[in-house]
């Protein structure tokens, strides 16, 4: 579940195991993914770093090329530096075997770079919050129904308020 999680995540730009763990709570299809189970950070971590620290290179490069020879996703998406791939929209395309090899190696070269760049992510994070999420580094004077009930009474106190005011000009008015 997991593997399929962080995949996903990665195919849709969220790196951050907090932003991963928060569409957990959140996404739909995410929950749906995961069967609607909301692991945390914490968790997203470290099956990500001991788990998969070994493999989770060559699994996200092959599902990266499976989805993209079966035509699911397009590498356009994630390549801004005119690295360019066979098309069919011309019937005298063809593709030379060393183009194709030099394509595959770049590819596996910026998948490289990009999980590198997930680890970067992740370790920033964890200077910046230590061992929080994102749902614990917030207030921590969370708002209750007391606070809702003094604030509404308070609203009321001033509506009446400016009402008797308004009451009072009024009458004002109507003895000139």
């Amino acid at each position: 579940m997991l593997v399929k999680l962080l995949i996903y995540c990665y195919m849709t730009r969220t790196y951050s195991s907090r932003q991963i763990a928060k569409q957990c709570r959140e996404n739909v299809q995410v929950m749906w993914l995961t069967g609607f189970q909301k692991p945390d950070f914490r968790t997203i971590n470290k099956f990500r770093s001991e788990k998969l620290k070994d493999s989770i290179e060559e699994i996200f490069i092959a599902t990266v090329q499976l989805l993209n020879k079966k035509g699911y996703v397009s590498l356009e998406n994630y390549f801004v530096d005119g690295t360019k791939i066979e098309s069919a929209a011309n019937k005298y395309t063809f593709v030379w075997k060393k183009a194709v090899e030099k394509n595959e190696k770049k590819l596996d070269e910026k998948l490289k770079v990009f999980l590198n760049d997930v680890e970067e992510i992740t370790r920033k994070e964890d200077q910046v919050y230590g061992d929080k999420d994102f749902a614990e580094t917030g207030n921590d004077d969370a708002v209750t129904s007391e606070d809702i009930k003094e604030a509404t009474e308070k609203i009321k106190q001033r509506l009446a308020e400016i009402n008797n005011l308004d009451a009072e000009a009024s009458k004002d008015v109507k003895k000139n």
